[in-house]
Protein backbone atom coordinates (compact mmCIF):
# COMPACT_ATOMS: atom_id res chain seq x y z
CA UNK A 1 0.00 0.00 0.00
CA UNK A 2 2.84 2.40 0.84
CA UNK A 3 4.51 1.73 -2.51
CA UNK A 4 1.30 2.56 -4.37
CA UNK A 5 0.88 5.78 -2.38
CA UNK A 6 4.50 6.74 -3.17
CA UNK A 7 3.99 6.10 -6.89
CA UNK A 8 0.82 8.22 -6.91
CA UNK A 9 2.65 11.07 -5.17
CA UNK A 10 5.57 10.75 -7.59
CA UNK A 11 3.21 10.86 -10.58
CA UNK A 12 1.44 13.93 -9.17
CA UNK A 13 4.78 15.71 -8.61
CA UNK A 14 5.94 14.90 -12.14
CA UNK A 15 2.69 16.19 -13.61
CA UNK A 16 3.03 19.52 -11.81
CA UNK A 17 6.76 19.99 -12.55
CA UNK A 18 7.62 22.68 -15.11
CA UNK A 19 8.62 21.58 -18.60
CA UNK A 20 12.32 21.06 -19.16
CA UNK A 21 14.10 24.32 -19.74
CA UNK A 22 15.47 24.89 -23.18
CA UNK A 23 17.70 27.10 -25.24
CA UNK A 24 16.32 28.68 -28.40
CA UNK A 25 18.05 30.53 -31.21
CA UNK A 26 16.24 33.10 -33.30
CA UNK A 27 17.13 35.06 -36.42
CA UNK A 28 15.89 38.63 -36.13
CA UNK A 29 16.15 40.46 -39.47
CA UNK A 30 16.74 44.18 -39.23
CA UNK A 31 13.77 46.16 -40.49
CA UNK A 32 16.18 48.16 -42.68
CA UNK A 33 17.21 44.95 -44.44
CA UNK A 34 20.87 45.27 -43.40
CA UNK A 35 21.77 41.88 -41.96
CA UNK A 36 20.24 40.29 -38.91
CA UNK A 37 20.78 39.41 -35.30
CA UNK A 38 21.18 35.94 -33.87
CA UNK A 39 19.46 35.87 -30.50
CA UNK A 40 20.06 32.96 -28.14
CA UNK A 41 17.79 32.64 -25.10
CA UNK A 42 18.70 30.15 -22.39
CA UNK A 43 15.55 29.82 -20.28
CA UNK A 44 17.25 27.68 -17.62
CA UNK A 45 20.14 30.11 -17.08
CA UNK A 46 17.88 33.14 -17.77
CA UNK A 47 20.34 34.66 -20.22
CA UNK A 48 20.18 36.31 -23.64
CA UNK A 49 23.00 36.50 -26.19
CA UNK A 50 22.94 38.75 -29.26
CA UNK A 51 25.32 38.22 -32.18
CA UNK A 52 25.28 39.47 -35.77
CA UNK A 53 24.63 37.56 -39.01
CA UNK A 54 25.48 39.02 -42.41
CA UNK A 55 23.70 38.22 -45.69
CA UNK A 56 26.18 35.42 -46.41
CA UNK A 57 25.27 33.71 -43.12
CA UNK A 58 28.53 34.55 -41.35
CA UNK A 59 28.09 34.99 -37.59
CA UNK A 60 30.04 37.72 -35.82
CA UNK A 61 30.28 37.22 -32.07
CA UNK A 62 29.43 40.48 -30.37
CA UNK A 63 30.05 41.71 -26.80
CA UNK A 64 26.52 40.81 -25.78
CA UNK A 65 27.15 37.29 -24.43
CA UNK A 66 24.97 35.56 -21.82
CA UNK A 67 23.44 38.75 -20.48
CA UNK A 68 21.23 38.27 -17.40
CA UNK A 69 17.64 38.37 -18.63
CA UNK A 70 14.28 39.03 -17.05
CA UNK A 71 11.80 36.55 -18.51
CA UNK A 72 8.11 37.35 -18.17
CA UNK A 73 4.96 36.21 -19.93
CA UNK A 74 5.19 39.06 -22.43
CA UNK A 75 8.88 39.73 -22.95
CA UNK A 76 12.51 38.82 -22.41
CA UNK A 77 14.70 41.81 -21.47
CA UNK A 78 18.48 41.97 -21.12
CA UNK A 79 20.84 44.92 -20.74
CA UNK A 80 24.57 45.25 -21.50
CA UNK A 81 26.52 48.00 -19.76
CA UNK A 82 30.03 49.34 -20.17
CA UNK A 83 30.56 52.43 -18.04
CA UNK A 84 27.96 54.96 -19.15
CA UNK A 85 27.20 53.11 -22.41
CA UNK A 86 24.40 50.58 -22.54
CA UNK A 87 22.28 48.47 -24.88
CA UNK A 88 18.92 46.95 -23.92
CA UNK A 89 17.33 44.11 -25.87
CA UNK A 90 13.59 43.51 -25.46
CA UNK A 91 12.12 40.49 -27.23
CA UNK A 92 8.33 40.60 -27.41
CA UNK A 93 7.20 37.01 -26.87
CA UNK A 94 3.89 37.57 -28.67
CA UNK A 95 4.92 39.48 -31.79
CA UNK A 96 8.47 38.11 -32.03
CA UNK A 97 9.83 41.63 -32.61
CA UNK A 98 13.16 42.51 -31.01
CA UNK A 99 13.54 46.13 -29.88
CA UNK A 100 17.07 47.41 -29.31
CA UNK A 101 17.63 50.58 -27.32
CA UNK A 102 21.09 52.04 -26.79
CA UNK A 103 22.94 55.06 -25.51
CA UNK A 104 26.61 55.52 -26.35
CA UNK A 105 26.74 59.15 -25.25
CA UNK A 106 24.84 60.77 -28.12
CA UNK A 107 21.33 60.13 -26.83
CA UNK A 108 19.07 57.14 -26.86
CA UNK A 109 18.63 55.27 -30.13
CA UNK A 110 15.93 52.71 -30.78
CA UNK A 111 15.49 50.09 -33.47
CA UNK A 112 13.08 47.28 -34.25
CA UNK A 113 13.42 44.04 -36.19
CA UNK A 114 10.99 42.15 -38.30
CA UNK A 115 9.40 39.28 -36.34
CA UNK A 116 12.15 36.84 -35.33
CA UNK A 117 12.12 33.28 -36.67
CA UNK A 118 13.77 30.08 -35.45
CA UNK A 119 17.42 29.99 -36.56
CA UNK A 120 18.31 27.23 -38.98
CA UNK A 121 21.98 26.59 -39.54
CA UNK A 122 22.62 26.50 -43.28
CA UNK A 123 23.55 23.13 -44.77
CA UNK A 124 27.03 22.70 -46.14
CA UNK A 125 26.99 22.91 -49.93
CA UNK A 126 30.39 21.42 -50.69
Amino acid sequence: MKARHFLLMLAAAAASAPALAQTIQLTCANASGSGAGLVTVDYDARTLTHDSIDHAGNITVMAYQKLPAQVSDGSIVATWRNGRDWVRFTLNRYTGVLMTESDFGAGIGRGYTKPCEPYQKPQRRF
